[in-house]
């Protein structure tokens, strides 16, 4: 973000809201200080790229090790490929181009290796009652109302689904509520923010068509699971409602600045309140302690219940 070039985060101001937008989203704690989640992160960097000028020395260098390294990453990376080749049509610019190729060969790879090693925890697939529920819960009832509200509004949701009579309501509020921000972004007539409307939709079909749930489809509803699902695009959804604040037309403008302002202080409201789960974990140095004592161990890592079995090997003992 800092070095997008995006006109709107030319003042500092704007910039430090939009960094503010990024750090804080509601339930987002699995996402923070963990390796394994590096790639939701990285589908965040891809979608600014994608937003932002092509740039030019370090920046284009920085950009293009991110586009080359991305899908390696995980499949969210890949799963914007489509929108760098159609911005790379739309605005016939061999810049975005060159973009788009350099993501290719990863995308690729990801397009492979899912083909080939099918997971079967992963069959939601277009279920579309289904994943716009999700939509709704994870992306319009829990920024605007945080963790509290998203367990009174989506309360018997799951058996609702494995019942099969999973209500039609949430899907009409999650078409109602991006078909407001997709007619306010049009009418912002700005590109960046248009675009970055564009990656959130399609990481938000696309990770919620594809999510990993063990125990069955409807474990999407359930409240407190998978949430790095919604984490990239809630921020996305958070810097396209920046940039209407900042270029939509007079009504936009005060939708845009009213809802940041709400999804900020709900953000804030509850960083410090991060779940059990996530807010505990065993002590690193105990942990080699024991595996050095007794190299079967599995190391105990973050979140809590989670380890690492590291194959016995001679340890040369120094006098």
């Amino acid at each position: 973000l800092a070095v997008s070039s995006i006109r709107w985060l030319d003042d500092w101001r704007v910039l430090a809201l939009a960094l503010l937008v990024m750090a804080v989203p509601p339930f987002a704690e699995e996402v923070w200080l963990n390796t394994i989640t590096s790639q939701f992160h990285i589908m965040l960097a891809l979608a600014i790229i994608l937003a932002a000028p092509p740039g030019r020395g370090a920046v284009q260098g920085l950009q293009g090790t991110v586009l080359l390294l991305a899908p390696l990453c995980g499949p969210g990376g890949g799963m914007l490929l489509p929108l760098y080749l159609l911005r790379a049509w739309s605005d016939r610019s061999r810049a975005r181009l060159k973009q788009a190729l350099l993501l290719f060969p990863g995308a690729l790879v990801q397009v492979l290796t899912v083909l080939t090693h099918p997971e079967p925890a992963r069959m939601i697939g277009l279920n579309l009652r289904l994943v716009l529920s999700a939509i709704a819960a994870r992306q319009v009832i829990l920024p605007l109302s945080g963790p509290f509200g998203l367990r009174r509004f989506t309360l018997g949701w799951e058996a609702a689904f494995a019942a099969g009579v999973l209500p039609w309501w949430p899907a009409i509020v999650a078409v109602a509520a991006f078909g407001v921000l997709t007619v306010l972004v049009w009418k912002s007539r700005d590109a960046p923010t248009r675009w970055l409307s564009a990656a959130a939709a399609v990481l938000m079909l696309g990770s919620y068509s594809a999510a990993l749930t063990p125990e069955g489809p409807g474990q999407l509803l359930v409240v407190g699971f998978g949430n790095r699902y919604s984490f990239a695009p809630t921020v996305l959804v958070g810097l396209a409602l920046l940039g209407i604040a900042r270029n939509g037309a007079p009504a936009g403008r005060l939708v845009g600045r009213v809802l940041v302002a709400w999804l900020l202080l709900i953000g804030v409201m509850w960083y410090p309140r991060a779940g059990a789960f996530y807010a505990h974990g065993p002590r690193w140095s105990d942990e080699v302690a024991r595996w050095q004592a007794d190299p079967t161990y599995a190391i105990g890592i973050w979140p809590a219940d989670w380890g690492v079995t590291l194959a016995p090997r001679a340890v040369a003992i120094r006098p």
